[in-house]
């Protein structure tokens, strides 16, 4: 090899590790909405993608066929099967002759979670729990008293999951339907529907049941709520099928009323003394309403008592005795005693000797000189003693 071919070869040698290091040419862009591309799912600062669920829809009335002015059960249901959902909810649409008999009190929860329209054609219930799962609720829908009778009422629900998207949306929707019928017509009555009695009194009720229809129509039985205080063995009716629950009574018919036949049941009260100015009130129904019974407002019945209270007796005044007035006693003159005459000749005394006077020779009730008689005793002892001194004396000078 002569040197200038071994120098191209040394050449080639340094100059082929440069061309392996050349730059290359940047890479062309990725083409709108492929991963990685500017605004595409999971790119930096691009929008969440909707999330994916199953959700399920199921809608059911009882009873399904009923008469006008008769309530109907709407059982609505919405669950999450799969995924999450934002939110969620159910929408009951409702046709013209069913109104809903929304509760009335706030604190039901029913009442928080269900909202009506402004024209009660629509229905929202939602779901206030999260994460959201369900929708249960138990909807109270009325017939109209206006409806005919063969009309078929559609009810529609369609569950709401906010933007989430359904991946088996033809089971979101759901729908029922009510159809409108009547029977024959079967009433209760009190007879009479109001008393009043006096404790110790026995007052007495009947109960009648009557089928009004023109067809005969199937009694099952009749309930009464008796309450517990003033209900013995002897306010039951005596009839076989009647029988005791704690506060009521059951009577069990199970048979067909003819049109225009009625049955009854016999009470009776007596009410103690403890009743007295209160009021007892009863009810009585059918034990099971037929709900394509057209007036279900004769099927239950009140009875209501008034127990008086007892008038006090009124007592008699007692009379009082006539005062006999009492005689003034007449004072009768006292006599004056008669003066006596002393036997006995008066002593007389001379000198300085005490003198006693003259007289009778009884001492005075009083004494001498107003002194108790004790005392004029004494005073009288002393002046005998000077007596018989003084005549004592009178002899010894004498007989000088």
């Amino acid at each position: 090899m002569t040197g200038a071919a071994a120098a191209a070869l040394l050449v080639g040698a340094l100059a082929a590790p440069a061309a392996h290091a050349a730059p290359t040419q940047p890479a062309a862009p990725a083409a709108p909405g492929a991963p990685g591309a500017p605004g595409a799912p999971g790119a930096p600062g691009a929008p969440a993608a909707p999330t994916e669920a199953d959700v399920r829809t199921s809608l059911r009335a009882e009873p399904a066929t009923l008469a006008p002015g008769r309530i109907v059960q709407l059982h609505v249901t919405t669950d999450v099967i799969t995924g999450t959902v934002p939110e969620l909810a159910t929408v009951i649409t409702l046709p013209a002759g069913l109104t809903y008999d929304r509760p009335s009190s706030h604190d039901d929860m029913e009442y928080t979670r269900c909202t009506p329209s402004a024209d009660d054609r629509t229905i929202t219930c939602r779901s206030l729990d999260a994460p959201h799962q369900h929708v249960w609720e138990t909807l109270a829908l009325r017939v109209g008293q206006d409806v005919a009778p063969g009309t078929t009422l559609p009810i529609t629900a369609t569950a709401v999951m906010g933007d989430a998207v359904d991946t088996k949306p033809e089971d979101n929707t759901a729908t029922a339907s009510v159809e409108v019928a009547v029977s024959q017509d079967i009433g209760v009555a009190w007879k009479p529907a109001k008393a009043s009695v006096k404790p110790g009194e026995r007052v007495a009720a009947r109960f009648v049941v009557t089928n009004h229809g023109s067809q005969p129509a199937q009694l099952n039985a009749v309930r009464f709520w008796l309450g517990f205080d003033y209900w013995d063995g002897s306010s039951m009716p005596d009839d076989p099928g009647c029988w005791a629950d704690p506060g009521e009574l059951i009577c069990d018919v199970w048979r067909k009323l003819a049109p225009g036949e009625s049955i009854s049941y016999d009470f009776a009260w007596t009410f103690p003394q403890k009743a007295a100015g209160t009021t007892y009130a009863t009810t009585g129904s059918l034990a099971f309403p037929d709900v394509l019974d057209p007036d279900p407002a004769n099927d239950s019945a009140d009875l209501v008592i008034t127990i008086g209270k007892q008038p006090k007796p009124t007592p008699k005044p007692t009379p009082k005795p006539t005062a006999t007035p009492t005689p003034t006693p007449t004072a009768k003159p006292t006599a004056e005693p008669a003066p006596t005459t002393s036997t006995t000749a008066p002593v007389t005394g001379t000198g300085t000797d005490p003198t006693p006077q003259g007289g009778s020779g009884r001492l005075a009730a009083t004494g001498a000189s107003g002194l108790p008689l004790a005392g004029a005793a004494t005073a009288l002892t002393v002046a005998g003693g000077a007596l018989v001194l003084g005549a004592r004396g009178r002899r010894r000078r004498g007989s000088h």
